[in-house]
């Protein structure tokens, strides 16, 4: 049904394209600095997230990128997991990072400065966050922020020993009663897929098409792999 279901944390894919007159290896490895400097606060969860609670930072963050020009000079891609639409249910399943309505400002300044994004829509929880109206919250965030890209492997999680059981404390927590039906119905599975993994799927798709937005899992990876050449320069990639 699906290839596999993961746990994400911010990834990133950049790529600096350094002129065919500059071959030093000394003068590259300058030019990836500051790259990363102009970049550094989509690439590092922990300041974006405090950033984003001060307008100030956004729009300095926003300056980092004009002054570089990167959208001009060079691609970088910017990837952020997007899995829950309601901001308080948002902050039980995500606590002490950004609420997705944080997040989705990122994505328009993105926008703004014409840097390309992709959301990784995952994982989505069976009995919590797995609605129609969870999801068409996100694919309007998406479709809004003009994203290049979503990467869904499929509606559910997995649940490794270890996991599982941290996984169930937290549900007992938060979710009275409902640990008792991950049981029920998922027992010791490793795949936990959603009853309603078809129908949102068909939606994400349905989306996806309607919008021109990338959504097979190794197209948006084949995009995010293609550096596109400019001006007869020479481009040197790095992942972050």
């Amino acid at each position: 049904m699906f290839n596999k279901f993961t746990a994400v944390d911010w990834k990133t894919v950049a790529v600096m394209q350094v002129s065919a007159a500059v071959r030093s290896e000394a003068v590259l490895r300058m030019a990836k600095e500051q790259l990363l400097s102009a970049v550094y606060y989509c690439y590092c969860p922990q300041h974006l997230m405090s950033h984003l609670h001060r307008q100030s930072h956004i729009c300095s963050m926003q300056g980092q990128f004009q002054n570089y020009q990167i959208n001009n000079k060079s691609k970088c891609v910017v990837q952020m997991t997007l899995t829950t639409y309601n901001e308080d249910l948002c902050k039980i399943i995500e606590p002490n990072v950004s609420t997705t309505k944080e997040r989705f400002e990122v994505l328009k300044i993105m926008r703004d400065n014409g840097i390309p994004t992709v959301v990784w829509i995952c994982p989505i929880l069976p009995y919590i966050n797995d609605t129609e109206e969870n999801i068409r919250g996100i694919l309007n965030y998406c479709v809004e922020a003009k994203v290049k890209g979503i990467i869904v492997f499929g509606i559910g999680l997995t649940l490794r020993d270890g996991n599982r059981e941290y996984y169930y404390k937290n549900l007992d927590k938060n979710f009275k009663g409902l640990k008792e039906k991950y049981i029920s119905r998922y027992g010791n599975s490793y795949e936990v897929v959603s009853e309603n993994h078809e129908i949102l799927m068909k939606i994400i798709k349905e989306t996806c098409e309607k919008n021109n937005i990338i959504c097979g899992v190794e197209e948006v990876f084949k995009y995010m792999k293609t550096f596109e050449e400019k001006n007869n320069e020479i481009q040197v990639s790095f992942d972050i």
